[in-house]
């Protein structure tokens, strides 16, 4: 793949890249995201902005949201290639600096969050709940022994 521009910084960039069937893509990485995350971020960009990520693509050894701009690269010029690019990256500076993009990534981040907490806390609840069924189950035995001793 051949990086043709990166708008953003370190933790949250926008990537123009030519892959190899000479397709543009534009990709949208953020740091430390994984495929859930990835999900549910295309769902709220579709949602909110209205554009439309195709799927999850890899970059190297990383995950980002990605979708095509221009296919037949090759058969274009590259003012076009260009002005496709601009365009695309003139749209992104207007999300960054409202702010729009951080806070669907916050919105994702502690929606996981609450996941995770709620499926703990019902893990743990499960836990205590077969924890006093067996209390529960125990007294009983015992109950019933000490009726049978002082039966006999």
């Amino acid at each position: 793949m051949e990086l043709i521009k990166e708008v953003g910084d370190e933790e949250l960039k926008f990537i123009f890249l030519k892959d190899d069937k000479n397709t543009l893509l534009e990709a949208l990485y953020v740091k430390e995201f994984n495929e859930e995350r990835y999900r549910k971020l295309r769902r709220y960009i579709r949602e909110k902005l209205g554009e439309e990520f195709q799927r999850t693509i890899s970059i190297g050894s990383n995950k980002a949201l990605g979708k095509v701009l221009l296919i037949s690269t090759d058969l274009v010029k590259q003012t076009i290639i260009n002005d496709v690019v601009d365009m695309e990256a003139e749209k992104i500076s207007k999300w960054l600096e409202s702010g729009v993009i951080k806070e669907l990534i916050s919105k994702v981040s502690s929606e996981v969050k609450k996941t995770k907490k709620k499926k703990a806390k019902k893990k743990r609840s499960k836990s205590k709940k077969s924890k006093a069924k067996a209390r529960r189950k125990s007294r009983r035995k015992s109950k019933e022994k000490r009726r049978k001793s002082s039966a006999s």
